[in-house]
């Protein structure tokens, strides 16, 4: 397979990837947590978009109650 281009994945997909390296890390910076979600649909590089659409993923978990940013050090945790 293709890699499919990181603006055909919805922010409902890219949650499910971010909570699913979070299982596994358990604590990421938010620059860890989009390199890990990346190479989750086989990118080994980060662009500007795929920054922005993974943040919306992120964003996502986020709104609804999924994981936890900590004002102090901007580390991503599941809750």
């Amino acid at each position: 397979g293709e890699k499919r281009p990181i603006d055909d994945i919805c922010a409902e997909e890219i949650a499910n990837a971010a909570m699913y390296v979070l299982e596994k890390q358990l604590t990421l910076t938010r620059a860890d947590l989009t390199r890990e979600v990346a190479k989750c649909f086989g990118y080994t590089r980060t662009t500007p978009s795929m920054e922005t659409s993974i943040t919306e993923g992120i964003v996502l978990c986020k709104s609804r109650g999924m994981i936890s940013i900590s004002p102090e050090n901007g580390k991503i945790s599941l809750i």
